[in-house]
């Protein structure tokens, strides 16, 4: 399975495991990070074609099919990386019973 690139054009033979899938699936699929909007945008403008043939997002794929993707930036998730011990905190409680807590 190749990586989407940002750089060139892939194309894909499709083989028993992909067959039957619809192309918006295997797209998605083979697409992670690309937001779906921007996929079925590139197939309405026919930049995304099977055997050389602009297709719809609906079209089941068959074994031998070639697809051309075209290249793409994926978007990179940036997670925050926040240090545990950052988070505890030594509050002095001030009150304390059933129903409150005062700190």
């Amino acid at each position: 399975m190749a990586e989407v690139s940002k750089s060139s054009v892939i194309q894909e033979l499709i083989t028993e495991n992909e067959h039957g899938q619809r192309l918006d699936n295997l797209l998605l699929k083979k697409c992670k990070g690309v937001p779906k909007s921007h996929v079925y945008r590139i197939v309405r403008s026919g930049e995304v074609r099977v055997n050389g043939r602009r297709t719809a997002v609906s079209y089941r794929l068959q074994i031998g099919d070639v697809v051309r993707i075209p290249p793409m930036r994926t978007a990179q998730v940036e997670q925050e990386v926040v240090d545990g011990a950052a988070l505890k905190a030594q509050l002095p409680v001030v009150y304390e019973d059933e129903g409150l807590l005062i700190v």
